[in-house]
């Protein structure tokens, strides 16, 4: 009997208490799996705006956010909430700014 054994190096996803310095294809999987401590709403925000933020060139960004776009789409109601969510977040940007 063979035995494979392979190690993998864990990524960091949101919504599991772990820090925001995950590979940026780390942000693009969470959308493939359940969330356990955010809704699918707030799991969106927080995979789209980290997408956004890390240093990725345009086709890297467009891929990566089509990924998230294609594989957590919201209800209807869970898109209320995200769009609730995102007003929110701007507001506390446009806040700190004053």
């Amino acid at each position: 009997m063979e035995l494979l054994l392979h190690r993998f190096r864990p990524l960091r996803l949101p919504g599991g208490g772990l820090s925001g310095q995950a590979e940026p294809l780390a942000w693009a999987l969470a959308a493939l799996m359940r969330p356990e401590q955010l809704s699918r709403a707030a799991l969106k925000l927080a995979c789209l705006r980290r997408i956004a933020a890390a240093e990725l060139d345009e086709i890297q960004r467009f891929l990566l956010v089509n990924c998230v776009q294609f594989y957590l789409e919201l209800t209807r109601e869970e898109a209320v909430e995200y769009e609730v969510l995102r007003a929110q977040e701007e507001d506390r940007e446009s806040r700190s700014w004053r």
